[in-house]
């Protein structure tokens, strides 16, 4: 076997790992172990790093690990034409540094919501539609390790409209521990055992279940064709 992934870069997105004592190092060990195994490069972006610029170039990356929180728009209420159960993800960057979101197309368009009370931005599918080209995200795999993540369709497939070949992610609130036990076991066999991500998918959940055992979150795979980081040299 050998290594056929066209981008080996890894970036690990962890908007609260310094405010928020739940979160652990499972994300980061688990980008440098793909990172090291594909010969790639392994960002860990923290906190107010994790900005809306930065969101908007996550085509550096084959791999994107998004471990954060997420909510939906019926919960958190600040943009206009947004349907009910739309996901979104909390990023660092907080409504208080970019005070003209509010005049520009965001907030308005229903990319971007606020989080009341800790006013921090979150980023929905119309984000990913509006701000990447068609087959910016080839071959790329994300894990939005949020609550809430693919409750719906509208993230996952703004994303693999772009290009991106498989959507990992979660239908409700998920706990910490199952979402690093799904993370760790899901890339383990992409890595370890050079499975496509939909056989690892399969796999982890015969492992540790398909369901969060302490809240019935599903874990969830979407995908636009089958895809392995590694290619055999046989035949």
């Amino acid at each position: 076997y050998y290594v056929s992934a066209k981008n080996k870069n890894v970036a690990v997105i962890r908007p609260f790992i310094g405010s928020d004592p739940n979160f652990t190092n499972t994300s980061r060990a688990v980008g440098r172990q793909i990172a090291t195994a594909l010969g790639g490069t392994c960002s860990v972006v923290d906190d107010g790093n994790v900005t809306l610029e930065f969101m908007k170039n996550l085509d550096d990356f084959g791999t994107v690990i998004v471990d954060s929180h997420g909510t939906r728009a019926d919960v958190t209420s600040s943009a206009w034409s947004v349907f009910a159960g739309d996901p979104y993800m909390i990023i660092g960057e907080t409504i208080d540094s970019r005070v003209s979101t509010f005049f520009d197309g965001d907030w308005q368009s229903s990319r971007i919501i606020v989080i009341s009370g800790i006013r921090r931005i979150a980023v929905g599918g119309k984000f990913f539609s509006k701000y990447y080209s068609d087959n910016s995200l080839d071959e790329s795999v994300f894990f939005l390790g949020t609550c809430w993540s693919m409750f719906n369709d509208t993230i996952s497939s703004a994303l693999i409209s772009k290009g991106a070949t498989s959507v990992f992610g979660f239908s409700k609130p998920v706990t910490f521990s199952y979402c690093d036990e799904t993370l760790e076991s899901v890339f383990g066999y992409m890595v370890n055992s050079r499975q496509t991500a939909t056989e690892a998918y399969n796999s982890t959940g015969n492992d540790v279940g398909f369901v969060d055992g302490n809240n019935g979150a599903r874990f969830m795979h979407s995908s636009s064709k089958a895809y392995s980081y590694f290619a055999s040299d046989i035949g």
